[in-house]
C-alpha cells in the first residue's frame, strides 16, 4: 500500500482497497443501527472542493463502494449555484453515492441570533433535494470543535441521520483527515486493531493527483476557481465583442 499520509489519489485508492481487503462493508448512515458485520460509515465533508470530491467519487465507484458526500451551503470556496459545481455534484450522484447536508450552526448564530440555530436544517435539506433531485440522508456539522454552540447528539435531526449522534460516537471508532493529517485514531491503526465499526471523515481537498503541501492544496482550490472565473469572463467577452478584454 502507498503511504496513506501522502493524501494522493493513488493512496486514496489503496486505502479503499485496504478497507475492503480487511473485510469491511461500506454502508450508508441510514443503516448504522442494527448492522452487525464489520463496516464503515465513510463521509466526505465538502468544505472547499466539489471538483476533488467528484474525482474521489470516481475512484470509489471503480472500487464498487459508496460513501456519503455532505454539501456545504455556506462555503467561501464554492457556490452550489455555480454551473461547474452543479455538474460535479451530479457526477457524484451519478457515481452511486449518497448526499448529506453539511450544516453551519455558527452561521445562523452569528447572523440570525433570534433563530433556533437548527431552524434552517429542513430548508437547506429541501434546497438540496429540489436542486439535485435527491433527498439528503444525513447531516454533519461544520467545524464542531470550534463551535460555540452545543452540537446536537440526537440520532436524527429533521429526518436526517446525525453523524454526530451519541450512538455513533459511542459505537464507532472515529478517523478523520481534518487539516490534512489523520486525527483521533489513524485509519490504518483502527484496521490493524480490527475495530468492527468505523466512522471515517475525509475532506476531498486534501487528496490530490500528486503529492503537495497542505498550503499548496488550499491555494489550488482558490486559484483554480479564480482561473475558471477569468476563463468564463474572457469567453463572454469574445462572444460579445469578438476579442478578449
Amino acid at each position: 500500500m502507498n503511504n496513506p499520509f501522502e493524501f494522493t489519489e493513488v493512496s486514496y485508492r489503496d486505502l479503499i482497497r485496504l478497507v475492503l481487503d480487511s473485510g469491511y462493508n461500506f454502508i450508508p448512515f441510514t443503516h448504522a443501527w442494527g448492522y452487525d458485520r464489520p463496516h464503515v460509515l465513510w463521509r466526505h465533508d465538502i468544505d472547499m472542493s466539489p471538483h476533488r470530491a467528484a474525482r474521489l467519487s470516481q475512484i470509489e465507484a471503480k472500487e464498487d463502494v459508496m460513501s456519503t458526500y455532505f454539501l456545504y451551503l455556506h462555503s467561501s470556496f464554492y457556490n452550489l449555484f455555480e454551473e461547474s459545481v452543479v455538474s460535479r455534484i451530479f457526477d457524484i450522484i451519478g457515481n452511486g453515492h449518497a448526499i448529506g447536508l453539511h450544516y453551519d450552526l455558527e452561521f445562523y448564530k452569528k447572523h440570525f441570533p433570534l433563530f433556533d440555530p437548527l431552524q434552517m436544517v429542513d430548508a437547506e435539506a429541501t434546497f438540496i433535494r429540489d436542486t439535485f433531485s435527491i433527498k439528503p440522508t444525513a447531516i454533519s456539522f461544520h467545524n464542531p470543535s470550534l463551535s460555540t454552540s452545543e452540537i446536537p447528539n440526537y440520532q436524527t435531526i429533521h429526518g436526517l441521520t446525525n453523524a454526530h449522534s451519541s450512538f455513533i460516537r459511542k459505537n464507532y471508532t472515529y478517523c478523520s483527515d481534518s487539516n490534512g493529517v489523520w486525527n483521533h485514531t489513524p485509519i490504518d491503526v483502527a484496521i490493524s486493531k480490527r475495530k468492527p465499526k468505523l466512522h471515517v471523515l475525509t475532506h476531498p481537498e486534501w487528496w490530490t493527483d500528486i503529492p503537495m503541501r497542505r498550503e499548496e492544496k488550499v491555494e489550488r482550490c482558490i486559484i483554480g476557481r479564480c482561473e475558471n472565473q477569468r476563463l468564463l469572463y474572457n469567453l463572454i467577452m469574445e462572444e460579445v465583442y469578438g476579442k478578449k478584454h
